[in-house]
Parts: structure tokens; sequence; C-alpha cells
């Protein structure tokens, strides 16, 4: 599936691709997400990293494994990659997708780095850093 996406200021606009068969995405509780996005950071798995041509996209090494992509103009938060291969893991945020009719949150990831002033109460899957790390491991 196609989806047409773009950061706050527009300066960014890009396309990407999202396997139909893989439609879910999950909700990521980390401390560093929640340093980024003021909150949780809502991101779907694409195939592949986009080409994207702009001046204002930057890549920010936000650990050992991963990078985080953002709009150096309005600040949006555009992906999250893993470093060594930027096409085995990226994620896209789900808030630039113009269309998310068809997606499907399933889950809560690094649910150990949430926050105490917020509950989550929808009865999906809750996983800790520890059950993550060792999902990709």
């Amino acid at each position: 599936m196609s989806h047409d996406a773009s950061c706050l200021c527009g300066k960014i606009q890009f396309n990407v691709e999202i396997d139909a068969a893989d439609v879910n995405f999950h909700a990521c509780h980390c401390t560093m997400c929640q340093k980024q996005n003021g909150g949780p950071y809502m991101g779907v798995k694409l195939s592949r990293t986009p080409d994207i041509v702009s001046e204002s996209l930057a890549w920010y090494d936000s650990s050992d494994y991963a990078q985080r992509g953002f709009c150096k103009e309005c600040g949006s938060t555009l992906f999250w990659r893993m470093k060594e291969n930027v096409d085995a893991m990226c994620i896209v945020s789900v808030g630039v997708l113009k269309n998310t009719k068809n997606l499907t949150l399933t889950s809560h990831i690094f649910v150990d780095g949430k926050p105490d002033y917020y509950e989550i109460a929808d009865g999906l899957p809750c996983l800790t850093a520890e059950q993550v790390m060792a999902k990709y491991s």
C-alpha cells in the first residue's frame, strides 16, 4: 500500500510503501521516544528506507544501534531506523502519514520506561525492553 506523508511544515514530502500484510504498528514508551515526542512514539515498519532528497531531512544517532530522522525546519519526527543496515528495519511515524485508515495499533513496547502519569488500558500486549531486545537479537 502506498502512503503519502509529510512533515508539519511540508518541506519534506514523500511516499512510502507499507506491506498490506504488515499494517500493524506499535506504541513505544521508551524514555528516548518520550524525550523526542513528548509521549509514546507510534510507528509502522517499512520494507526499506524511502529515498528522500531534501535539505531539511536530518538523521540523529540516538543510540549505538539506531538513528532518528526528523525535519530540521519544523522538528517533525519522521523515522526510526537501524544504523548498520538502514533497510533492515525502518519505521515511519504514523502521524506523518496522510491516510492511516488501514493501520492498527497492536502492541506497546518498552513499557518498563513508561512514566507513571498515564496508564495503558487498551488490553493490547505490553512488552518490556528485555522482551523487545530478545525478539531482535
